[in-house]
This record gives C-alpha cells, sequence and structure tokens, in this order.
C-alpha cells in the first residue's frame, strides 16, 4: 500500500496545480476580455459623441422669472413628496 499512498500524494499536487493553471488562465482571460470590452465601449462612446448635433445651451433670458419660480417650487414639491413618502402615516405633514 505504500505506493498507493504515494501516487495519492502525487495525484494530489497534480490535481492542486492543474486547479492553480485553470484559475490562473481565467483570471488572465476575465483581464483580457475585460479591457477589449473596456475599448469596444470607449470606442462607441466616441462614435455617438462625434455624431451628436451641437445644441446650443439655454440662456438665462430665454425663460422668464415667472418659469424660474414655478420650477422652483415644483422641485420643492417633488423634494418634499420624496422626504414625506418614507414616514408613518401619522407623521406625514398633511399641510
Amino acid at each position: 500500500m505504500g505506493w498507493f499512498e504515494a501516487a495519492m500524494q502525487y495525484s494530489i499536487y497534480v490535481l492542486l496545480g492543474v486547479c492553480g493553471a485553470c484559475l490562473l488562465g481565467s483570471v488572465t482571460l476575465f483581464f483580457t476580455l475585460e479591457r477589449r470590452w473596456q475599448i469596444r465601449v470607449e470606442r462607441d462612446a466616441e462614435a455617438v459623441l462625434a455624431r451628436a448635433l451641437y445644441k446650443e445651451p439655454v440662456r438665462e433670458d430665454t425663460v422668464s422669472p415667472l418659469q424660474w419660480e414655478a420650477i422652483r417650487h415644483r422641485i420643492e414639491e417633488m423634494q418634499i413628496m420624496a422626504e414625506e413618502s418614507g414616514r408613518p402615516t401619522p407623521y406625514k405633514n398633511v399641510a
């Protein structure tokens, strides 16, 4: 039985080496594919930006002060609703 124990010991080392090689290979493959994916995403983003049409930014004088105030009030209302939505019913602001 001495030869069997020696063979089992070496087979465990061989199996451990194979697992290590597979792990190293999979990590290498992951980083390679990740880099290729990143390059492809950057290329696609550059293509989208190249196709984008130039749009003139909105100037301050195109929106009246009343419209700005209405927008500000709507945003405040949305923020209050967002804050109130997580509270239990007795603690909600009903005003």
